[in-house]
């Protein structure tokens, strides 16, 4: 399914399912309310994708995020996608994004970070940069993960935090 224009969900109250597709701007969230967007399968998003409040979460779970849009992010994205890399590269995310798969190995898509967070789940997992990042708010490393500059040593700038309640570095 391919959508022009804008799309915007805007539940309230209770999560909801992001159909599968391409979009050419995705909005998520209303003016008001804690709620979990859960993509259906991949999604492909080429203008902008918005969420909307910071108590708005878009929940990839395993599926991947594609496309060249622009992140508006004021809430939280979540992806337990093992691709490389789970979320597109060279972007500047807003808001928090987590890598947060609990059974293997994810990439860390290269890019700006305002905050990143990684592990979060059970499970002891390995996080490998794909590629220099930088990240303006707090890096996170939640227990039982470990982060990977890889064998290439990719740069880690940190204007903020370094959290490290994981395995190690």
């Amino acid at each position: 399914q391919t959508w022009g224009g804008t799309i915007v969900l805007n539940s309230t109250r209770a999560g909801q399912t992001v159909p599968a597709g391409t979009y050419n701007a995705l909005t998520l969230g209303g003016t008001t309310g804690t709620v979990t967007y859960t993509a259906a399968n991949t999604l492909t998003v080429n203008g902008t994708l918005t969420t909307a409040l910071p108590t708005t979460t878009l929940d990839m779970s395993t599926r991947q995020l594609l496309g060249t849009f622009t992140p508006v992010n004021n809430g939280t994205i979540l992806t337990q996608n093992v691709s490389n890399p789970p979320l597109p590269a060279g972007k500047t995310w807003q808001g928090i994004v987590g890598y947060n798969s609990t059974t293997a190995a994810q990439t860390i898509a290269a890019g700006t970070y305002d905050n990143l967070e990684i592990g979060g789940g059970s499970g002891s997992i390995t996080a490998t940069l794909g590629g220099a990042i930088t990240v303006n708010g707090s890096l996170t490393i939640n227990a039982t993960s470990t982060l990977s500059v890889s064998g290439s040593n990719y740069q880690i700038n940190i204007e903020g935090d370094w959290m490290n309640n994981g395995a190690g570095f």
